[in-house]
């Protein structure tokens, strides 16, 4: 059997109304921070579709220690959200 075909594709929509996640900028109610519009600016320049970027931001992340960056913008500075999101875009290096 082939294991492959357990899995199936989903949209952003699906995977976000599954979870009960939101799908607009708006809907979110983040702050006004400079790194969070820094990070809205790389997701978009990388082709990121606002629901992508919304469910990035409310889905735990390994690096910012587990923590969703909606959540972790609420206590801390910026730097790690802004390193983080480059992880999530940027292409992996194979060295």
């Amino acid at each position: 059997k082939d294991k492959m075909k357990q899995f199936k594709t989903v949209s952003i929509y699906e995977f976000a109304e599954k979870h009960n996640l939101k799908t607009k900028l708006s809907d979110l109610g983040l702050p006004d921070k400079d790194e969070i519009n820094e990070v809205i600016s790389l997701m978009k320049s990388y082709n990121k579709s606002e629901a992508e970027i919304c469910v990035w931001f409310q889905t735990t992340n390994s690096w910012l220690g587990g923590e969703k960056p909606i959540n972790y913008i609420k206590y801390t500075e910026g730097d790690y959200l802004v390193y983080a999101a480059k992880q999530y875009v940027l292409p992996i290096m194979h060295g």
